[in-house]
Protein backbone atom coordinates (compact mmCIF):
# COMPACT_ATOMS: atom_id res chain seq x y z
CA UNK A 1 0.00 0.00 0.00
CA UNK A 2 2.81 2.08 0.85
CA UNK A 3 4.58 2.19 -2.70
CA UNK A 4 1.08 2.85 -4.36
CA UNK A 5 0.93 6.09 -2.30
CA UNK A 6 4.57 7.15 -3.45
CA UNK A 7 3.55 5.92 -6.53
CA UNK A 8 0.63 8.46 -6.83
CA UNK A 9 2.33 11.27 -5.15
CA UNK A 10 5.01 10.99 -7.78
CA UNK A 11 2.82 10.50 -10.20
CA UNK A 12 0.78 13.92 -9.20
CA UNK A 13 4.41 16.03 -9.39
CA UNK A 14 5.04 14.38 -12.62
CA UNK A 15 2.01 15.90 -14.03
CA UNK A 16 2.43 19.14 -12.83
CA UNK A 17 5.65 19.30 -14.52
CA UNK A 18 4.57 17.70 -17.63
CA UNK A 19 1.23 20.17 -17.44
CA UNK A 20 3.46 22.99 -17.30
CA UNK A 21 6.60 22.33 -19.58
CA UNK A 22 3.71 21.62 -22.72
CA UNK A 23 1.08 23.98 -22.07
CA UNK A 24 1.25 25.57 -25.79
CA UNK A 25 1.22 28.76 -24.17
CA UNK A 26 3.16 29.82 -20.61
CA UNK A 27 1.66 28.51 -17.71
CA UNK A 28 0.68 31.64 -15.27
CA UNK A 29 -1.42 30.44 -12.43
CA UNK A 30 -1.67 26.92 -11.33
CA UNK A 31 -5.14 26.11 -9.56
CA UNK A 32 -5.24 23.12 -7.44
CA UNK A 33 -8.73 21.91 -6.93
CA UNK A 34 -8.63 20.76 -3.66
CA UNK A 35 -12.07 19.18 -3.02
CA UNK A 36 -11.07 15.62 -3.53
CA UNK A 37 -8.22 15.70 -1.34
CA UNK A 38 -9.73 14.68 1.87
CA UNK A 39 -6.68 13.27 3.55
CA UNK A 40 -2.83 13.46 2.68
CA UNK A 41 -0.18 11.64 4.08
CA UNK A 42 3.77 13.29 5.19
CA UNK A 43 4.31 11.84 1.41
CA UNK A 44 1.74 13.88 -0.11
CA UNK A 45 2.49 16.67 1.75
CA UNK A 46 6.01 16.61 1.23
CA UNK A 47 5.07 16.49 -2.73
CA UNK A 48 2.50 19.31 -2.38
CA UNK A 49 5.82 21.39 -1.23
CA UNK A 50 8.24 20.45 -3.93
CA UNK A 51 5.09 21.61 -6.73
CA UNK A 52 4.69 24.28 -5.07
CA UNK A 53 8.34 24.83 -4.84
CA UNK A 54 8.71 24.39 -9.04
CA UNK A 55 5.95 26.39 -9.62
CA UNK A 56 7.33 29.37 -7.62
CA UNK A 57 10.77 28.84 -9.16
CA UNK A 58 9.03 28.79 -12.65
CA UNK A 59 6.91 32.52 -11.94
CA UNK A 60 3.63 30.78 -11.45
CA UNK A 61 1.35 31.85 -8.99
CA UNK A 62 -0.14 28.59 -7.02
CA UNK A 63 -4.06 28.71 -6.06
CA UNK A 64 -6.35 26.19 -4.47
CA UNK A 65 -9.97 25.98 -5.20
CA UNK A 66 -12.76 23.96 -3.45
CA UNK A 67 -11.12 23.57 -0.49
CA UNK A 68 -12.45 22.52 2.71
CA UNK A 69 -12.07 22.48 6.43
CA UNK A 70 -10.07 19.13 6.44
CA UNK A 71 -8.14 20.18 3.38
CA UNK A 72 -6.94 23.16 5.33
CA UNK A 73 -5.91 21.55 8.54
CA UNK A 74 -3.83 19.39 6.70
CA UNK A 75 -2.45 22.03 5.10
CA UNK A 76 -1.58 23.90 8.28
CA UNK A 77 -0.33 20.40 10.03
CA UNK A 78 1.99 19.74 7.53
CA UNK A 79 2.91 23.80 7.60
CA UNK A 80 2.27 24.21 4.25
CA UNK A 81 0.16 27.35 3.87
CA UNK A 82 2.85 29.63 4.57
CA UNK A 83 4.12 28.64 1.11
CA UNK A 84 0.40 29.56 -0.46
CA UNK A 85 -0.90 33.41 -0.69
CA UNK A 86 -3.92 33.78 1.65
CA UNK A 87 -5.61 35.72 -1.30
CA UNK A 88 -5.47 32.23 -3.76
CA UNK A 89 -7.93 30.35 -2.03
CA UNK A 90 -10.90 30.22 -4.10
CA UNK A 91 -14.58 28.75 -3.37
CA UNK A 92 -14.62 27.51 -6.80
CA UNK A 93 -13.28 26.99 -10.26
CA UNK A 94 -15.03 30.00 -11.07
CA UNK A 95 -13.95 32.20 -8.67
CA UNK A 96 -10.39 31.27 -9.45
CA UNK A 97 -10.97 31.53 -13.27
CA UNK A 98 -12.75 34.89 -12.84
CA UNK A 99 -10.13 35.91 -10.34
CA UNK A 100 -7.02 35.22 -12.92
CA UNK A 101 -8.84 37.15 -15.73
CA UNK A 102 -8.76 40.02 -13.52
CA UNK A 103 -5.14 40.04 -12.45
CA UNK A 104 -2.27 41.05 -14.53
CA UNK A 105 -1.02 37.76 -15.77
CA UNK A 106 -4.50 37.43 -16.70
CA UNK A 107 -4.88 40.22 -18.76
CA UNK A 108 -3.03 39.08 -22.02
CA UNK A 109 -4.31 35.77 -21.87
CA UNK A 110 -7.06 34.48 -24.47
CA UNK A 111 -10.49 34.11 -23.39
CA UNK A 112 -11.70 30.50 -22.15
CA UNK A 113 -14.90 29.61 -24.02
CA UNK A 114 -15.28 26.61 -21.67
CA UNK A 115 -15.71 29.47 -18.30
CA UNK A 116 -18.71 31.28 -19.89
CA UNK A 117 -21.04 30.85 -18.01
Amino acid sequence: MVAGIVANATLFLDDIERLVSEASTPVRWFVLDAQAMVDVDTTGAGVLRQAISLLKKQNIIFAVSRADRSFLSWIERYHLMEMIDPDRFYPTNRHAAQAFRQSPEGATAEPDPSAAG
